[in-house]
């Protein structure tokens, strides 16, 4: 029988992890600017991550991923009952994500103190060094989208499967994995400013989705 303690501490831990999101978010918006896109040369990518509001946001985003992990057992265990398929399933993909958003994360923190290093040598292998760390991470955002697609739906499916505050709870991931998804179709159509509102968007539902189950959990425990 699973501890009800446990489902008190993972619903902490998933409401922390919702607030922690947006507040990094709005963080690392207010220090880029919304409609702002990464550019591709060297010395604009040096003069961004040298910003102290996207040193802020990194590190607030960085520590909700310690909370991602107890929220994630303990969601998939509520779930169990409901749909022990898509749990489990969902689980798997929700923490690949969490695997990969940490590598992303270790690779942004690489680049933040490399620029903020005041003995750096800006020379041209500088330089390449921070453009190909972005390149990277770039490359694992991608897949990123796509694992959370997964994740979302399949644990907004199973979410359905329970009462009316869990289908609430349930509709919500769903059109999670939707804006997920519309997000990816705007980065690739190079649509720039509907791809922010889709991550805009995406963090606001994310942190609806995590307190929401937050809640839920709280309310499984004594």
């Amino acid at each position: 029988m699973v501890s009800k303690a446990l489902f008190r501490w993972a619903g902490w831990c998933a409401i922390i992890f919702g607030v922690l999101g947006l507040a990094a978010y709005i963080t690392h918006s207010a220090a880029l600017g919304f409609s702002s896109g990464t550019p591709s040369i060297p010395e604009g990518l040096m003069e961004i991550y040298a910003r102290g509001g996207i040193r802020a946001g990194h590190l607030l985003e960085y520590i909700s991923l310690f909370f991602l992990l107890p929220a994630l057992i303990g969601m998939a265990l509520f779930l169990k009952k409901r749909s022990p398929g898509r749990a489990v399933v969902g689980l798997g993909f929700g923490l690949v994500y969490l695997i990969g958003v940490f590598l992303l994360s270790a690779m942004t923190g690489k680049i933040i103190n490399m620029v903020s290093n005041p003995g750096r040598m800006v020379d041209e292998a500088f330089k390449a060094q921070v453009a190909l760390l972005n390149l990277v991470g770039e490359s694992i955002f991608y897949p990123l989208l796509g694992m959370g697609f997964l994740f979302f739906i399949l644990w907004g499916l199973a979410f359905r499967r329970g009462n009316m505050a869990e289908r609430w709870v349930g509709s919500i991931f769903i059109l999670q994995a939707a804006m997920v998804a519309l997000t990816f179709l705007f980065f690739a159509l190079q649509m720039n400013t509907l791809a922010n509102v889709g991550i805009l968007l995406q963090t606001v539902i994310t942190t609806a989705a995590f307190i929401m189950s937050g809640i839920l959990l709280l309310e499984a425990s004594p």
